[in-house]
């Protein structure tokens, strides 16, 4: 990568031109003043505390990342914010299915009667992909538990699936064609776990118990083991895997014949054989539970305009103690995320305490950092379905994410063409502070994997700032030691200083759509032709 952000002084003050620098307003410190408050030692102290190894690497749901939040929150509180959350606090709480939780004391599977209960780990587990939840009904056996109409295979057909429980065998049925695309040697979409699941949920069961068929691999009857990465996927019921025995035990107590007589005759036959279980009805409890997570909201409101918003926003998560990446074999480490994302976290906190201490702009502004970004901008993403304030409201969003390897990375700005006003202003900053940049647009692959998309879904202009992927990235080395504190005090003041001018406009920014921003590209190169 082209090397530095140019900085021609890391302790250059900012220098704003007397229409856009008001004096200090009573008890409050200029705006030259408060912007000189971005400093090094001030930034550094919120990476060091966030990503410290006693706050584990700030996985949601865990101590530390409790910690983490709490001292956003009291960040806030102490520069004077107002707590932005829909419950009067700081914090906008939400359930997360993707770090679901296993009590296997919980999880239960017997008779609905209780005269049969089955053991955990031997006769039956959970997927850690199961949804959160429980089922009881009638037991039904339903073959394979596939809809597969291009291949003339029903295992609904004629079956009323609807709130039952229904018993299914994994895989499909083997083909005597290895090639073939349905039952050949390599499985079809409809033999997965998810395929089963959707199509069961569609037709209306309650609960979906899977069993190794005989004949089929694995040969050896073992119950599927739980995985964290599993677990972040939930599929559309409750789902529980049992063992062979124990499905031959309740086909028996149905009068039905035992797995391996079922499975050759949907084989050889191909026709439906599902059936209700006789009087038989179980309950299935999966155990499971989700994570709470929290966003964090503070809001400085406006001078004169308080019904209007920027948001300036951070994730504050990290991946947690987990093997690294690069060596799966190794044990767990803590991957603290210093870089990722300690860094704009941080960033958003002075952002906070300064404009706080300053002026008051027209606008009011949102300072938010959000959880669970590293699982899918699940944070961000609930937000933007939950605002707290109308989301036609939020003029522009800017979004820090690895902002601390400045001096090893040229910076780079994302969403520069979704609003018309942005360039201009970038250009006028980065002229004043000395920074270089390079713009992209929404077309970049990089655009949608932070949390500013989540805004730019909605219709909101966004700015991501970014310094860059290193050989740290997602790996236990990107500690605070490595931060670039100097140039990331330069990068919040060259951001503090487009922030006043967006929080002092009239009018936009302007949104451009994705749609307008290929049509002015496809312009441009007309042109050059």
């Amino acid at each position: 990568m082209r090397n530095s952000l140019t900085i021609r002084s890391w302790c250059f003050l900012v220098v704003l031109s007397a229409a856009s620098a008001p004096t200090a307003q009573a008890g409050k410190a200029s705006l030259r003043e408060a912007a000189a408050m971005l400093t090094a030692g001030n930034y550094i102290r919120h990476v060091q505390y966030l990503a410290d190894d006693r706050r584990g690497g700030r996985l949601p749901g865990t101590p530390g990342m409790r910690d983490a939040a709490e001292y956003i929150a009291e960040q806030f509180r102490e520069a004077g914010l107002a707590p932005g959350g829909p419950d009067g606090s700081f914090f906008q709480t939400f359930e997360l299915d993707a770090l679901k939780k296993l009590d296997k004391d919980r999880a239960t599977f017997a008779l609905a009667d209780g005269s049969r209960r089955w053991r955990y780990g031997e006769d039956f587990v959970t997927f850690p992909f199961s949804a959160v939840g429980a089922g009881e009904g009638p037991l039904a056996f339903a073959g394979f538990g596939i809809e597969a109409p291009d291949h003339d295979y029903d295992d609904y057909a004629g079956f009323d699936a609807k709130g039952k429980v229904l018993l299914v065998l994994r895989g499909e049925p083997k083909s005597e064609d290895e090639n073939a695309k349905f039952g050949g040697k390599n499985a079809s979409l409809y033999a997965t776990f998810v395929r089963k699941a959707r199509v069961a949920a569609e037709h209306g069961a309650v609960a979906l118990l899977v069993v190794n068929t005989p004949g089929h691999e694995p040969k050896e009857d073992k119950l599927y083991s739980w995985s964290r990465r599993d677990a972040r996927t939930s599929y559309r019921l409750p789902m529980l895997h049992v063992s062979r025995t124990t499905a031959d035990e309740l086909l028996a107590q149905a009068g039905m014949p035992d797995l391996a007589t079922l499975a050759q005759q949907l084989e050889s036959e191909r026709r439906s054989l599902s059936t209700d279980m006789g009087s038989l009805r179980v309950r299935v409890e999966t155990g499971l539970s989700t994570t709470t997570a929290r966003n964090v909201i503070g809001v400085l409101e406006g001078r004169s305009a308080p019904d209007e918003y920027l948001v300036i926003g951070a994730h504050h998560d990290h991946v947690g103690v987990t093997r690294p990446r690069n060596d799966r074999g190794a044990g767990e480490q803590i991957h603290n995320g210093a870089d990722d994302n300690a860094s704009g976290t941080a960033g958003v906190i002075e952002l906070a305490r300064v404009f706080a201490a300053g002026p008051r702009p027209r606008r009011s502004i949102i300072f938010m950092t959000f959880s669970a970004e590293e699982l899918g901008l699940l944070g961000s993403q609930y937000y933007a379905e939950h605002p707290t304030v109308p989301i036609e409201s939020i003029r522009a969003m800017l979004n820090f994410d690895m902002i601390g390897r400045v001096g090893q990375h040229k910076l780079q700005i994302f969403g520069v063409p979704t609003a018309r006003e942005f360039a201009p202003l970038l250009e006028k900053y980065g002229r004043r502070f000395g920074v270089e940049y390079e713009p992209q647009g929404p077309d970049h692959p990089l655009f949608s994997r932070s949390d500013h998309a989540s805004f730019y879904d909605k219709g909101v202009p966004v700015l991501f700032m970014f310094t860059g992927l290193h050989g740290d990235y997602h790996l236990p080395g990107d500690d605070w030691e490595l931060i670039d504190a100097r140039g990331a005090a330069t990068l919040l003041r060259f951001a503090h200083a487009i922030v006043w001018d967006l929080a002092n406009m009239r009018k936009g920014p302007t949104l451009v759509t994705e749609a307008e921003s290929e049509a002015s590209r496809e312009n441009a190169r007309d042109a050059g032709d």
